[in-house]
């Protein structure tokens, strides 16, 4: 006898449409939640980076004070940068072996082709350089024929003077070129501990820089490079650190290895400020300020929304000012 069973029918499971949209909605929130948090988290650990890099230099720069019983000069008449003097400190002496300290022959930094100082502009040396910057490691220079290498750290000159000497000639305002300054590393400074009356934990030596050499106004654009310059170059300068007869001869462009507390932190981003308070300003491509090295060798962030007046007064080494909490 057979048995009439009902036919089997096959079920197969699987997501409706319904059911897979509410499963990429789902992901995509997901997405949406951990994407900032990831990117905040690489950008703590660059801004940490950064700080150790300001560290490193910082303490270089004692131990050539050490050396020397003094601070290595902002840049000096022979076209060289601080960031040259203390490669020796940062473990760097192939580099500073490298380099001629003259006029002639290799050490002539317009010497196009040259094996000597023109080439040592285009290595790259990861300690001067902020891993949040957004400039290539090396940018090629046309009318010198070589590669020079941006930087993110310049030393502090002053904490009045904007002006550097960039096609423009202003009433009554401080230059960057004038020496003595009143910042602890300028044109052929040779700065003691001792001088350092306000205080070295609160005087800037090193800070951040909102590098960008594509940026132009006013005529002027706030580039930073490691080592040396073609254009601070032929600066005649008197024992004493003064200008001979009170003048320059051909040199210009100090914004590319100092920088003022004169001019706001993160004047790049704001437009409200000239070309020559960007050229000259401390600030970074971090989010909200930068980091400042201090003669003492702390390092701390800086907010961009810092009292102007107190911010002003960290770039003078012997000001007299009164520094409140910051």
């Amino acid at each position: 006898m057979s048995l009439n069973l009902p036919p089997r029918y096959s079920h197969k499971t699987g997501f409706t449409l319904i059911e897979l949209l509410v499963v990429i909605a789902i992901i995509a929130v997901l997405v949406a939640i951990l994407l900032p948090a990831v990117q905040q988290a690489r950008e703590a650990a660059r801004r940490t980076t950064c700080r150790n890099n300001l560290k490193q230099l910082g303490i270089a720069m004692h131990n050539y004070h050490d050396t020397h019983n003094a601070f290595t000069f902002g840049w000096n008449q022979h076209g060289f940068g601080w960031s040259a003097m203390i490669l020796p400190q940062i473990e760097m002496n192939n580099v500073y072996d490298r380099l001629h300290f003259r006029e002639s022959g290799p050490g002539n930094w317009n010497n196009l082709g040259s094996a000597g100082n023109q080439t040592a502009v285009g290595i790259v040396i990861t300690v001067f350089r902020c891993p949040t910057m957004a400039q290539p490691e090396t940018i090629y220079d046309t009318n010198h024929q070589t590669d020079r290498v941006p930087a993110s750290y310049r030393a502090c000159a002053s904490g009045t003077a904007i002006y550097d000497w960039d096609n423009y000639t202003p009433s009554g305002e401080e230059w960057l070129y004038n020496s003595p300054q009143n910042g602890i590393c300028y044109g052929a400074s040779a700065t003691n501990m001792r001088d350092i009356t306000d205080g070295t934990s609160n005087t800037v030596l090193i800070g951040e820089s909102y590098t960008d050499p594509v940026f132009v106004q006013d005529r002027v654009t706030p580039d930073v490079w490691t080592i040396g310059s073609f254009q601070i170059d032929a600066w005649d300068i008197n024992a004493d650190g003064t200008p001979t007869s009170g003048a320059l001869s051909g040199s210009n462009e100090f914004t590319e290895f100092v920088g003022s507390m004169g001019a706001p932190m993160n004047s790049r981003k704001f437009a409200s400020t000239s070309g020559f308070q960007k050229q000259a300003a401390f600030g970074s491509y971090h989010v909200g300020g930068g980091n400042l090295a201090f003669a003492d060798g702390a390092v701390r962030f800086v907010s961009e929304n810092v009292d102007f007046e107190l911010y002003k007064r960290l770039g003078t080494k012997s000001g007299g000012e009164v520094i409140s909490d910051f």
